[in-house]
């Protein structure tokens, strides 16, 4: 199995990089670290993952993001990372693979509801206050 990530992908992460990397030196890194370990589950589990709007969704195990991805035979192609904190950012605007505009903005609606899943799965975890407050 390969994993190829697309442009608007990789421009994704290089966002989020940025971003975290704003909020605290050294932030940024672990977070590609911690999306790249997502992604490379991917060879093992990939297909796995709930179909939301025509994409499999992977849920980033450690940052409010979602991968969405396709599978074809041997190749998994990832086609978005979006954080899922912010719904109508600019991401909704752009075309992905052909689909139209609504098709993303719903995605990225639905994408909200994993902030939800996120914020409960704190509940459940041991963060420190100011890994809590990075996050959100």
């Amino acid at each position: 199995m390969r994993i190829e990530i697309l442009d608007d992908a990789q421009q994704d992460l290089l966002e989020g990089f940025h971003f975290y990397e704003k909020v605290t030196t050294g932030l940024g890194s672990y977070f590609l670290d911690c999306l790249f370990s997502d992604i490379d589950s991917l060879i093992i589990y990939a297909g796995i993952h709930p179909i939301v709007w025509g994409y499999h969704r992977s849920l980033s195990k450690r940052f409010p993001f979602a991968i969405y991805y396709g599978v074809r035979t041997d190749v998994v192609r990832i086609h978005a990372v979006l954080d899922c904190r912010f719904p109508g950012s600019r991401r909704t605007a752009r075309r992905i693979a052909g689909q139209d505009t609504r098709t993303w903005v719903a995605a990225k609606r639905n994408c909200f509801d994993c902030a939800n899943f996120y914020r409960n799965s704190l509940l459940t975890r041991s963060y420190s206050a100011e890994h809590i407050n990075l996050l959100w």
